[in-house]
């Protein structure tokens, strides 16, 4: 008799090298991403070893290699995130995802979702029809793993790739070619996982596979809602700047100043519509900085000159570990001494603009905090 109440697995597509296809010879290690679909490529993976009281629901978010990533593709699969979460049947969710961005998706997923069901993102660096290709293998481990989550009742965002399962906020693309192209500060081998009796949890000792918590930081971001986030598909405008050797302050920096301006001068607000399209008014600037969180002083006074204008700015390091314990470099101004330094422990900008803070996180995943944190701050001053 077949029972009444069946479980689900939930596997989305959003393309990637894990979909790609090889243009000419093979041996070149040249490819199109994102051409086979989600429904073909699990069709065409064996072994996978399907637990009898699982179905599975196959659904194609997008297609696109993982650079072309766009707020606009999160929000779909926020959507079937929101869906699957809701829905009491869904035991958990494996998702195909290109590398460029993967660190990305990982990182807003594990802002936004709840932890009460495992999340698992793999992809590959081969093509699917490569010789060499990563892609079944980094599929079936995400699959066993995510099997090994349901079995201990364990929720919470993780990446799988080459073998290793690593905890979605820290982990970071380290090269460009290796199958072994993934790092973070607590990655766990595969095989720990797979042989350990999966009723029996307190078997992994050291608690690094315990359900990951939310990355925290020197600066007390404040995070919208899931459903905030997919009522506003415009997300606001921050953007990613480098400070490095010989960095001009006529440059980049300047040239959002002079923006900036030029819009108020015109008295463009946001309800504007002219006639031509324009970009969103900068709310937001991450400074990818050297070292401790250091940056040029050649950026002081555009970057002064940008806060005064009410953008928030935050400051990292484009190394890519040890920041924990690190406050940043201060950015006080001779002419606003209320900007203090780059370091705060309490959220005086929620729901003012403008400011300068120190950020942990990496330059991607801080533009990515930033931007939610302006959309929660946007919602609660509505």
């Amino acid at each position: 008799m077949k029972a009444s109440f069946v479980q689900k697995i939930v596997v989305l597509g959003t393309g990637g090298t894990i979909a790609g296809l090889s243009v000419g010879p093979q041996e070149r290690g040249q490819y199109r991403a994102g051409e086979l679909s989600i429904e073909r490529i699990w069709g065409q993976v064996n072994g996978v070893g399907l637990e009898p009281h699982f179905d599975v629901d196959v659904h194609q978010v997008c297609q696109i290699d993982s650079k072309d990533m766009a707020h606009a593709h999160w929000h779909l699969l926020l959507a079937h995130l929101q869906t699957a979460m809701a829905d009491p049947a869904v035991r958990g969710i494996l998702i195909t995802h290109g590398t460029d961005t993967l660190e990305e998706t990982a990182f807003l997923l594990s802002w936004l979702l709840p932890h009460d069901k495992p999340v698992v993102l793999t992809g590959a660096m081969r093509a699917w029809d490569a010789p060499d290709s990563d892609g079944r293998q980094n599929l079936q481990d995400a699959w066993a793993v995510l099997q090994r989550l349901i079995a201990r009742s364990m929720g919470g965002v993780r990446v799988v790739m080459a073998g290793e399962v690593h905890p979605a906020g820290s982990v970071q693309k380290m090269h460009a070619q290796s199958l072994h192209a993934f790092e973070s500060e607590a990655p766990m081998p595969l095989s720990r996982l797979t042989q350990d009796p999966p009723t029996s949890p307190q078997s992994l000792g050291s608690g690094q596979f315990e359900a990951p918590r939310s990355v925290e930081d020197v600066w007390p971001y404040v995070r919208p809602s899931l459903a905030q986030v997919l009522a506003h598909p415009q997300w606001p405008r921050v953007e990613v700047v480098m400070s490095h050797a010989g960095v001009e302050p006529a440059g980049v920096v300047l040239a959002l100043v002079e923006q900036l301006e030029r819009e108020r001068e015109l008295g463009l607000g946001r309800e504007a519509a002219p006639a031509t399209p324009r970009l969103a008014p900068l709310r937001g600037l991450v400074v990818s900085g050297t070292g401790s969180g250091t940056w040029a002083e050649s950026l002081r006074e555009p970057l002064l000159s940008l806060m005064s204008l009410g953008v928030t700015v935050v400051l990292t390091s484009r190394v890519p570990w040890g920041h924990e314990g690190l406050s940043g470099h201060p950015l006080p101004g001779p002419k606003t001494p209320t900007l203090a330094s780059g370091l705060t422990t309490s959220a005086h900008s929620a729901h003012s603009p403008g400011g300068a803070q120190w950020s942990q996180l990496s330059p991607v995943k801080a533009r990515i905090a930033l931007a939610l944190h302006l959309l929660a701050s946007q919602e609660a001053t509505a």
